[in-house]
This record gives structure tokens, sequence and C-alpha cells, in this order.
């Protein structure tokens, strides 16, 4: 009788999985193996560092992760569209919306449209280059969290700049904070765009079921700013597989 080690080695430079037999009826038979493989394991040379990997999974993209963010580009030239038509000549007299609103149902990829392809922009050639930018999620204290916010915006060196204010999890508003500071938070966050002169374009970003308590507070935000973030279809799931490999210099077998 014997037991199998399995010694499982991820350096690209060795099989996977080596299977070492050791007879269970000496001890210091096993104990000797398994001296060999920390010693094989602590070789110089063995291992080379892996390279990052360009997917995210799960997590949110951030506006360092814009290089890897594919799969919504029409998305977000509208939204920078719409943030564009806030601050046209004509806005105090027209009485336009004065932000603007993501809607899309839970895990669509909304926080990662705005934080990953929308904030880049203000780094990259275009109509938002150079603007001030912050994002606050409500969380349990909508008050901290905007007063945070606004002081990094207050800080920035180039406070003469448009800014936006992005509003992450809007719908905590509702689901962490008392009514008394949704009011005063909601309030104060339209009060700075609305204000004559304000260079402060809010973008909020809400979860789809929660859009018939929002609509009393911004109707004509939901009425002429609004992009709703749909499911990808195939063709852009397929950027989200191909482009962050070909940015990583990775080529993606399959069909089509």
């Amino acid at each position: 009788d014997h037991l199998n080690l399995v010694v499982v080695d991820l350096s690209p430079a060795t099989p996977p999985c080596t299977y070492i037999p050791v007879y269970h009826e000496d001890p210091e038979d096993v104990a000797a193996w398994w001296e060999a493989v920390e010693r094989s394991a602590r070789r110089t040379g063995r291992r080379r560092t892996r390279p990052d990997s360009p997917y995210r999974g799960f997590a949110t993209f951030d506006a360092a992760d814009d290089r890897y963010f594919f799969g919504r580009d029409v998305l977000v030239a509208r939204l920078v569209d719409l943030i564009v038509a806030t601050r046209s000549a004509d806005r105090e007299a027209s009485d336009m919306a004065r932000g603007v609103m993501v809607v899309g149902m839970s895990g669509v990829g909304k926080s990662s449209l705005v934080r990953a392809g929308l904030l880049a922009q203000v780094v990259h050639e275009g109509p938002l280059a150079g603007w001030r930018c912050t994002v606050m999620t409500p969380g349990d204290d909508a008050l901290a969290a905007l007063d945070a916010a606004m002081d990094e915006l207050a800080a920035h060196e180039h406070t003469d700049r448009p800014a936006l204010l992005v509003i992450d999890q809007f719908e905590e508003m509702w689901t962490q904070n008392s009514d008394d500071v949704r009011k005063q938070a909601i309030t104060r966050i339209l009060d700075a765009a609305q204000s004559p002169g304000s260079d402060i374009v809010p973008v909020g970003v809400l979860r789809a079921d929660f859009y018939g308590r929002v609509v009393p507070w911004v109707p004509k935000t939901l009425e002429n700013a609004q992009l709703v973030v749909p499911p990808m279809q195939r063709e852009q799931l397929r950027e989200v597989i191909v482009g962050p490999a070909r940015v990583a210099d990775v080529e993606v077998a399959g069909p089509g």
C-alpha cells in the first residue's frame, strides 16, 4: 500500500503537478519527501513572476483600469454627450436637467461604466479633458460622504474647471440613511448643481428597482438626461474577453 503526494507547481516552466509515491508504513519516508519538496520550491530560478491578469473578475473597475475596460464604448460616448449638454449655453434659460442619472439593474456594470469609462475621460483628450472629478457612495452617513467629496473638489489645483460629482450606489440614500439625512444630502447636491454659474455636474448611479423613489427628486434629469445600462450583447461580451487579452499581448483562441 502507498499514498501519492501531489506537488503543485504553478511555474510556467514546469509541469503543473508531480505525483510522488510514498509508502505510508514509514513516517520518516513521508517527512523526507516533504523536505525534498520544500527544497525544490526554494531553488533559485525555479519560479518566474507571473504577469498581472488583465481581467478584473467580479471587482468593480476604476479609472486606473480603463485600458482593460471594453464593451461599453457607445454608452460612454452617450454619457459624455449628456454631461456636455448640461453645460450648454442656454441651460439656464431652457430649464434643462442639471445632472445625469445612470440606471440599470443590479450587476449590469453601472459602476464600472462610470468609474472606468467616464472618469477616464478627464485624463484623455476630449470634451471632459481636465475636469475635476470625485466619487462618493452614501454609505450609512450620506452627509459625511458628501462633505468629503466636496472637499476633494475644492482642494483641486484648478478650482475654476467644471467638476463631475459621481454618486455611486445612489440607492444607499434610501437603504442606509434616515429620511432627514437623505433629504439634506439630496437637497445639497441639487443646490450645488442648480446654483447660477454652477460648474458641478452630478452623475447619479442608480439601481433600477429604486427608480420610483428617485423620480420625485429629479424628474427633469430622468426625462432628459438618463442613461439606461442594458445587459451586454454577444459582440460586447466578446470584446470584454478579447480586449484585455490583446492589451496583455495574449491571444484568445476560439470561433469567430
